[in-house]
């Protein structure tokens, strides 16, 4: 196995700190450009006889957006999603001094519960694991585990936006002897607002700012703000195209740092079926930092497939 060329001492820096970034901003996420859990919208309408879509989960740029079909009757709140992909990144340690491609295979397991509180309010709860491995910067690979819950309203009188206000909590651990190396208590609220144009074209708009309440250690803490804007366009019903643009401030108020982030990205997705489906995807990042080691630029390209299950 080759290790990174870096010092013992940088290395802790990049995966006390890149690391972070690696998990928040890393093209495993380029299906879905948010890292947590996003509010959706309900729509259609919630009376009873007509097409209703619950709020949008993490998966939806894959798997499309969850309908509950009038026959049923039966909203199925629980949702499995397992991940696993391949994918290349020309610069894996996110720094321009250590600049170094590599391949790396991303996995994710979550499980999310989304139960109905009234018609326009849904409490979620989410744990969800994820597992980055570096085929030659095997130094790099981490853990990601994230567990929280929340509220989400859905307001139609703003043509379906949703409003986001939840707790997480975040441990990134080392992935050869599984030591803890980051914790992070978050406070996070957003909104999604949809715009439907026709049943194969909806654009959308995000935003998601996350304060750091609580962290180990404190010069890693962050809080992050970004808006994010997307298109999707479903040429045939079993494929799906989408692009998206997501600009983030990212202010380490414990080290005097501040980060503005920017990634552009492209999906194909394809569905075999309700539970499966493949997408390949390709996306550019670019760190504008004001402390200059942090200044980076990175392309990753790959492929996954994602299954998911509702109950």
């Amino acid at each position: 196995m080759r290790n990174h060329p870096c010092p013992a001492i940088y290395m802790l820096a990049v995966l006390a700190v890149g690391a972070v970034q690696v998990a928040a901003q890393g093209v495993p996420q380029a299906a879905d450009p948010f890292r947590q859990v996003q509010p959706g919208a309900l729509k259609a309408s919630l009376e009873a006889g007509e097409e209703v879509r619950a709020p949008a989960t993490e998966a939806d740029e894959d798997i499309g957006e969850q309908v509950i079909l009038a026959p049923s009757g039966r909203y199925q709140p629980l949702t499995f999603i397992g991940i696993t992909g391949l994918y290349w990144t020309d610069n894996a340690a996110l720094t321009e001094d250590f600049r170094e491609d590599d391949n790396y295979w991303y996995t994710q397991l979550a499980l999310t519960y989304l139960p109905q509180l009234a018609p326009n309010i849904f409490a979620e709860f989410t744990v969800r694991q994820q597992f980055y491995v570096y085929d030659k910067l095997d130094a790099l690979n981490f853990n990601s585990l994230d567990a929280g819950g929340g509220l989400v309203y859905v307001s139609r009188a703003l043509g379906n936006t949703s409003f986001l206000a939840r707790y997480n909590y975040e441990r990134l651990t080392d992935g050869t002897n599984h030591d803890e190396f980051f914790t992070q208590h978050q406070l996070e609220v957003g909104f999604f607002k949809p715009f439907v144009i026709s049943y194969r074209h909806e654009a959308y708009l995000s935003y998601l700012s996350e304060f750091s309440l609580d962290g180990n250690p404190d010069f890693a803490r962050y809080n992050d703000h970004s808006l994010t804007a997307g298109y999707r366009f479903l040429p045939i019903d079993p494929l799906r195209l989408s692009v998206y643009y997501r600009a983030a401030y990212r202010d380490y108020d414990w080290r005097d740092q501040g980060d503005f982030n920017q990634i552009v990205g492209a999906v194909v997705s394809y569905d075999f079926n309700d539970h499966v489906s493949l997408s390949a995807s390709a996306s550019w990042t670019h760190n504008d930092s004001d402390q200059e080691f942090f200044d980076y630029e990175a392309t990753d390209i790959g492929a996954r497939v994602l299954l998911s299950f509702s109950f």
